[in-house]
């Protein structure tokens, strides 16, 4: 149900997008996605490489800083999968959107 309420959330905004643009494009959309998808691929290799996997991460995180972090409360991991990442998804579309706003 979750899952369906981010994904119907996210189809909203790209038809919002599409239908109304704020502005006019200065470069054409499929070099700009393909772009965007390079930094995607180019943060995920990186984030690899620097950061241990997340079990472990997150213990020595949590042993750091003397805090614990909440718990995914999915317990199906598909379902958890396709949450975070439509979560994470829309996180990097609204601080790009903010990024944007600002000359």
């Amino acid at each position: 149900m979750i899952a369906l309420v981010i994904v119907g959330s996210l189809v909203a905004v790209a038809v919002w997008e599409l239908c109304r643009p704020r502005r006019r494009r200065e470069f054409p959309a499929v070099a700009r996605r393909l772009a965007n998808l390079g930094m995607w691929l180019a943060n995920l290799a990186l984030a690899a490489l620097f950061f241990a996997p997340a079990d472990t991460f997150r213990a020595q995180f949590e042993t750091i800083f003397g805090i614990e972090l909440p718990r995914w409360p999915i317990a199906n991991p598909l379902a958890g999968f396709v949450a975070a990442f439509l979560l994470l998804d829309l996180l990097i579309y609204l601080v790009h959107r903010c990024q944007d706003a600002v000359p």
